[in-house]
């Protein structure tokens, strides 16, 4: 059992953890693989078990490391992500990544962060960005693809600047001033997000499908711009372990 003092998210138990963890893992991820394995006749129904099922695989990433796993088991499970995305757009109803969407936006930057932070293979990290495939439309998400293969032509807007105003400045600024960006970025990071099928989570039903709160995109960030976090490294949402393990495999 995974003890309080591990925890990393604040909300809920340790013991809610353990049991999200242990469901999503072991009896609802199989359950979905093991039906989209057989006849699924339904074109829509099957387009959104694909959905759900890729959900459900990064959600596990999140909820692992705010219950307090090492973070060095959790770079492993990234690929299994990207190929259960690539296996909902390969179905016939799949709705394209649209980042003009604040929950396709959220997830892309989470998914680029953690190939970012989890120092993903070539290959892992060359079709999640074909599959998001957004290129030219938001100067953030682009600046994170940049770190992952090259980019002929970045933007300067940004499709949400609610959103990530402060975390793009931080990306512009010079380094003395970095840390104040990131600052208000975390400091308004979840209320900002108010309109992402996420938010208010923890409020549900026995956890409502929580899985944590974390701003990844800020740990991108810092990794990809070799930013100093030690100002901000305790604030509410910064995951700065996913920091950690990126440079201590520098070293």
């Amino acid at each position: 059992m995974t003890s309080n003092a591990h925890k990393r998210e604040p909300l809920l138990t340790a013991e809610y953890f353990d049991k999200d963890v242990a469901y999503e893992q072991n009896d609802a991820i199989p359950k979905f693989e093991k039906k989209l394995a057989g006849d699924v006749p339904d074109k829509k129904q099957r387009a959104r078990l694909r959905f759900v099922l890729f959900q459900k695989k990064l959600h596990l990433i999140i909820s692992r490391y705010s219950r307090g796993d090492d973070v060095a088991e959790l770079p492993a499970m990234l690929p299994s992500v990207v190929e259960a995305l690539a296996l909902y757009q390969s179905e016939d109803l799949h709705e394209p990544f649209d980042i003009q969407s604040v929950d396709d936006y959220q997830t892309a930057l989470w998914l680029l962060s953690l190939a970012i932070a989890f120092r993903a293979d070539p290959a892992t990290c060359e079709k999640l960005v074909a599959l998001i495939s957004n290129q030219g439309k938001d100067a953030l998400v682009d600046s994170l693809i940049k770190q992952l293969r090259p980019l002929d032509r970045p933007t300067i807007q940004l499709l949400h600047p609610a959103l990530t105003q402060s975390l793009y400045a931080a990306t512009q600024a010079s380094p003395p001033n970095q840390g104040a960006c990131l600052k208000d970025h975390l400091q308004s990071w979840y209320s900002a997000r108010s309109d992402v099928y996420w938010h208010d989570n923890h409020k549900g039903p026995e956890g409502g499908g929580f899985f944590g709160y974390w701003s990844i995109e800020a740990a991108g960030v810092v990794v990809a711009f070799g930013m100093d976090d030690v100002s901000f490294q305790d604030m509410r949402y910064y995951p700065k372990d996913l920091v950690a393990y990126h440079r201590a495999r520098q070293n």
